[in-house]
């Protein structure tokens, strides 16, 4: 029955410029006809604290009432069980001011209809260490807009257990779109998809590319684990489950996050490969999009997993990414652990230009399973074709090489011409190699940095440079270097930034051809 037909605690609406305060500590908030607790202070700074309270099967009058619904100004929410309310568990979907949620339980909400365990919006939030489960819309439900514009949706999503929602785990909403269709936005390249739209109306969490994990592997005491994401992205990973242990993997294909496993950084001194690449069409059997971007590859210690917390072979994991400035993705792709070593490993891959030839050349220290490499080449970096199909070796544990020679290329490209290896399984699987770029005679030659602006990473392209050794200085404002490095011409090349301030920076590219001088300037912005 019906407890109280209002809210059980109201704070009542307030002028704006008016500063209030409020703390609920330790009650039992439940069997209301309205929301448990409802803000409507629209005050300049609204601090209201509710910590350790149980918040439980409100909205008896009303199917969305809310569990908890933050007023304009914001707050925390920190140690509480919400259950069983018939709308949305936490909802902050009209404020603007920052929101911490840590440490809850979001459990069991929207009886009234499809509803999400946690409903955000605004700037600056924060959930993190919650246990969101059992809801019945998505686990965390990002809204597209904000309160200012050009700015992404900003909500940090960290270390919580997400699992057995009806819906999606993470879900970015773009404009427009519903609130109850759960529907994974699949990665893009250029933010095609509206995520950073230059209005108001944006995509939550700027719709950020979810990472895309290629292979994981145990190895000895080690998780090996390889993929693709943005640069300088904060990469969490999560294990999902398996076929004999619970919680079963999400049955759309991509993630919930159970079990959090560990914390990683693209382009940190961890991530130990430098590369970029482009991927699209299936990758373990799902559409995740497409994108051109870093790649990765993290061994963590499963020793460095929280206590209590063990991974094996055939169980699931999932990823999310974070930047700063932005928030989190949606949840990636699942893949299968699988052990022992990766199936083919790529010790080398080049692609040089003789007279009017492309000539590539690569070199596995290892292969497992692998039945061919798939040769692709573009023009415009974007588009590729299969040019040539070379047998792999199947199973083998000696270094085998490779070459091929793409005939006469040189004389239909007016730019670079792109280069990748898709590595196909015996059982269909196929793995992307970094790209590689080769440029013929009659350039003029040329430098090129993307991203820039840049935060942990950037390429430098020396593609269009004569063939040589050339000397790499960083400098700062003041004329400093920062860095400095020698690196080959034909290839695009990772700078780790992670070690300089951020700031606007020179980038001098030095060399020697034919007896002159090359010297090429970039300026470098550091974010």
């Amino acid at each position: 029955a019906t407890r109280s037909t209002g809210h059980g605690i109201l704070l009542a609406n307030l002028n704006s410029g008016i500063s209030a305060t409020a703390s609920i500590l330790n009650n039992l908030i439940g069997f209301n006809g309205l929301s448990g607790i409802e803000d409507l202070a629209n005050a300049t700074t609204n601090s209201v604290l509710i910590q350790g309270n149980e918040i439980r099967r409100n909205g008896a009058l009303n199917t969305s009432a809310a569990g908890v619904h933050f007023g304009t100004a914001g707050g925390t929410l920190q140690a509480n069980l919400v259950t069983g309310n018939r709308g949305t568990g936490v909802d902050f979907g009209g404020t603007a001011g920052a929101v911490l949620v840590a440490g809850n339980t979001v459990s069991g909400n929207g009886g009234g209809g499809t509803f999400s365990g946690v409903r955000a919006f605004g700037q600056g939030n924060t959930v993190s260490g919650n246990v969101i489960s059992g809801n019945t819309g998505d686990g965390v439900l990002v809204l597209a807009g904000t309160n200012a514009a050009n700015v992404a949706g900003s909500t940090v999503i960290s270390q919580n257990a997400i699992s057995a929602n009806a819906l999606l785990g993470i879900d970015l909403l773009a404009a427009g779109n519903s609130e109850t269709a759960g529907t994974v936005t699949i990665n893009d390249l250029n933010d095609v998809d509206g995520g950073k739209n230059g209005t108001s109306a944006l995509g939550g969490n700027g719709l950020l590319n979810f990472p895309v994990i290629v292979q994981a592997r145990i190895q000895g005491t080690n998780l090996l684990v390889t993929g693709y994401a943005r640069p300088g992205v904060k990469l969490e990973f999560f294990s999902v489950g398996g076929p004999s242990t619970a919680p079963t993997p999400d049955a759309s294909g991509f993630g919930e996050g159970p079990v959090y496993l560990s914390t990683a950084t693209e382009g940190s001194g961890t991530d130990t490969n430098g590369g970029s690449g482009a991927y699209s069409g299936l990758i373990n059997g799902l559409n995740q999009g497409a994108d051109n971007t870093n790649l990765f590859t993290f061994s963590i210690p499963l020793s460095s997993f929280p206590a209590g917390v063990t991974l094996a072979t055939g169980n699931v994991i999932v990823v999310t990414a974070t930047l700063s400035t932005v928030g989190t993705s949606e949840f990636s792709g699942k893949v299968t652990v699988g052990s022992g070593p990766l199936p083919v490993e790529l010790s080398v891959f080049t692609a040089t230009a003789k007279s009017m030839d492309a000539h590539l050349v690569w070199r596995t220290a290892s292969e497992k399973n692998n039945d061919h490499f798939d040769v692709e080449r573009s023009l415009n970096g974007t588009d590729y074709v299969k040019i040539a199909q070379l047998k792999g070796q199947g199973s083998t544990s000696s270094a085998t090489d490779y070459a091929l020679t793409d005939a006469g290329i040189g004389a239909k490209a007016s730019g670079p011409v792109y280069y990748r290896l898709k590595q196909v399984d015996t059982d269909g699987t196929a793995t992307y190699s970094p790209v590689r770029t080769v440029t013929f005679g009659g350039l003029t030659p040329a430098i090129s940095l993307a991203p820039n602006p840049a935060t942990a990473k950037t390429q430098l392209d020396l593609t269009q440079l004569p063939t040589g050794s050339y000397q790499v200085s960083v400098f700062d404002a003041v004329g400093r270097v920062v860095l400095r490095t020698t690196l080959e011409a034909g290839l695009a090349h990772a700078l780790n930034l992670n070690t300089i301030a951020s700031g606007t920076y020179t980038v001098l590219v030095r060399g020697q051809n034919n007896g002159q001088t090359i010297n090429l300037t970039k300026r470098l912005i550091k974010e």
